[in-house]
């Protein structure tokens, strides 16, 4: 079995980025998949390829949750649609591929369109930046066996766990209506927008009377004012981060020089700021891992370990205040599938308002109508 996922991907490879890649993109994928000879977990790869090939064929909607995104192997061997590497124009008629200093672009959805300087084709804004420590535990080599979460089309749920909980290893199955909206808009408007341009229809979306985003997004899109997917992505980390009752989102907006790029939303972010400040690539995660459960505040004052990398690397103040008041940080690849689907409802929302009302699912009560649940 490890020889079909190193055979496949090396295949997507080169399908994607030519016979001769960047060697950073090389390295990403010997690496990863030497982690997953070492830990003997490619049986886990193939079951979640076979699971999503099979609900693709009976043309069901479906999202995997969790890390997966995080890797360059679920990428390329086409388990997840998130590519993890860093932010990157690539032509898909002539290979060419260009990196993007990360000061100036945080993600490859918000790079604008561009021509490819060899070909002229034009060229794809593609990486959402997830390093590879950030998934896989380069110490814990047993750690890295990971099992199938999915999220499926609420009308279809029962039928696909009959389908598929059985034959495969499968840790949750998970309904969700938004992905029964979607297929009912496809079908409807007879529009593909699966390849939409993310940094264009940010900043044209009128975030107003979204009817199906929560009070706190919502809040959220009213204080930070999305004009990115970068910014999208954090905005719906930062509601599901649990920070304590103490620090309040625009308090740590200020405290970042109001810019959201500057927030630790995600637990990638902890990870990014901890190299930036000097620390080790294992010391960096092994903070982020703490961090992350909500453990900043104990190893602020009872952590030696913790109190001991803050004082070498002269963590700032801010950091280390955000870092205290964090109960639960999630992962960047699950927000940028949640923002892509947030993205596609509300542009159907507001290009074909007559077709999202009808695909929406209502409750009323005599002359009030509402919707029974909330997307996020």
């Amino acid at each position: 079995m490890q020889r079909n996922v190193e055979k496949y991907c090396y295949e997507q490879l080169k399908e994607l980025y030519g016979e001769q890649p960047e060697q950073r993109i090389f390295d990403r994928l010997k690496r990863e998949l030497e982690i997953i000879a070492k830990s003997g977990s490619a049986e886990g790869y193939v079951n979640a390829k076979k699971v999503v090939e099979l609900c693709k064929e009976k043309g069901y909607k479906i999202s995997i949750t969790g890390e997966t995104g995080g890797s360059f192997v679920n990428y390329l061997y086409g388990i997840s649609d998130i590519n993890p590497l860093e932010p990157h124009y690539r032509c898909s008629k002539c290979k060419y591929t260009e990196f993007i200093d990360k000061n100036e672009c945080k993600m490859g959805y918000d790079l604008k369109q561009r021509k490819c300087p060899i070909c002229g084709y034009e060229m794809i804004g593609d990486g959402v930046d997830i390093p590879a420590e950030c998934y896989y535990s380069f110490e814990d080599i047993e750690a890295n066996r990971d099992r199938i979460r999915l999220v499926v089309p609420a009308s279809k749920c029962i039928r696909i766990k009959k389908e598929l909980i059985n034959d495969y290893d499968i840790e949750k199955i998970t309904p969700h209506w938004s992905l029964d909206m979607c297929e009912v808009l496809d079908k409807a408007t007879q529009i593909n927008i699966s390849d939409m341009e993310y940094w264009n229809a940010v900043s044209h979306i009128n975030w107003g009377g979204r009817c199906f985003l929560s009070d706190k997004i919502s809040e959220l899109i009213r204080l930070f004012k999305p004009k990115k997917f970068n910014d999208l992505v954090r905005i719906l980390a930062l509601e599901e981060a649990g920070y304590t009752e103490y620090l309040k989102p625009a308090v740590i907006y200020g405290a970042c020089g109001h810019n959201i790029e500057n927030m630790i939303c995600t637990r990638e972010d902890v990870f990014e700021y901890m190299l930036k400040f000097g620390a080790s690539a294992k010391e960096a995660r092994w903070l982020m891992e703490k961090i992350r459960k909500g453990l900043g505040i104990y190893m602020m004052f009872y952590g030696e370990k913790g109190s001991e990398l803050f004082e070498k690397y002269r963590i700032p103040v801010w950091f280390i205040a955000m870092a205290s008041h964090i109960r639960y940080l999630p992962q960047r690849a699950s927000m940028v599938s949640k923002a892509k689907m947030l993205l596609k409802l509300s542009w159907y929302g507001q290009n074909y308002p007559m077709e999202f009302c009808l695909a929406c699912p209502v409750e009323c009560q005599g002359d009030v109508c509402r919707i029974p649940f909330k997307w996020i």
